[in-house]
């Protein structure tokens, strides 16, 4: 990939990266601001109850936060609806580690098996502690039906350049890892490259939020399917390896 065949449209998002409204499918406009659609916030809270049932714990949850671009002015053709329901992780286990693991695990089996959508909306389920670390811009708590942080139709300055630097620098690592032969190389590489995608969208979440430089090139990684290939390339090679 050459840093030049990027279009930094395209990198940062498709159409206009601020929308003058909140998506009409999913919100009401009126003199006192944007309330969700009663009939989406029913939905919203039957596929939240039914996701908590999958999750087999005895723990309920404290809260249901509808967060992420579909409750905010960046919002795409490609952007779902990001539903986290909280809990507090010591009431499930005092090993609050073992939780979050095993939560990760359920909500990927979860969103793999299910195509969910809201007015053709995708709809992803997630998990978090009450009290961990929040960056979403925009929170609305479906439980309460109301805004906890309404989302700021500010404008941000994105260092365009910088963001298409770090993208091609991560893009470039999966492809020389596609044409690797050795499956060992492949397995050490792809841990490496695997982690240092999460931290980087972890620092970038943690300085500027979900606008960040970091975030934005993890985002766009993702819907062009760097980081899909990544784990594919890495659970193939972790076959071949275990196989006879």
């Amino acid at each position: 990939m050459n840093i030049f065949e990027i279009s930094e449209e395209d990198v940062i998002i498709p159409n206009k990266f601020i929308q003058d409204d909140l998506n009409p499918s999913l919100w009401i406009k009126d003199k006192d601001g944007y309330k969700l659609k009663p009939e989406v916030r029913e939905k919203l809270l039957i596929i939240a109850k039914e996701f908590y049932n999958y999750l087999e714990i005895d723990a309920d949850y404290e809260d249901i936060y509808f967060i992420g671009s579909m409750a905010s002015y960046n919002w795409t053709s490609k952007s779902d609806i990001d539903l986290h329901l909280l809990f507090d992780y010591k009431k499930i286990n005092k090993n609050t580690s073992l939780v979050e693991k095993y939560f990760d695990i359920k909500k990927k089996y979860w969103n793999d098996s299910h195509d969910i959508k809201i007015y053709g909306i995708d709809v992803e389920l997630s998990c978090q502690e009450l009290n961990a670390p929040f960056y979403s811009k925009a929170v609305f708590s479906i439980k309460k039906n109301k805004w906890l942080n309404f989302p700021d139709k500010a404008k941000f300055s994105i260092d365009k350049q910088a963001l298409v630097s770090k993208i091609v620098n991560i893009a470039n690592q999966i492809e020389d890892l596609e044409k690797t032969k050795d499956i060992e190389k492949i397995i050490d590489k792809s841990k490496k490259i695997k982690d240092k995608i999460k931290k980087m969208r972890k620092s970038g979440l943690e300085k500027g939020g979900e606008f960040s430089i970091e975030n934005l090139a993890f985002k766009y990684l993702r819907n062009k399917n760097y980081i899909g290939t990544l784990m594919k390339l890495r659970r193939d090679a972790v076959d071949k390896n275990l196989s006879l």
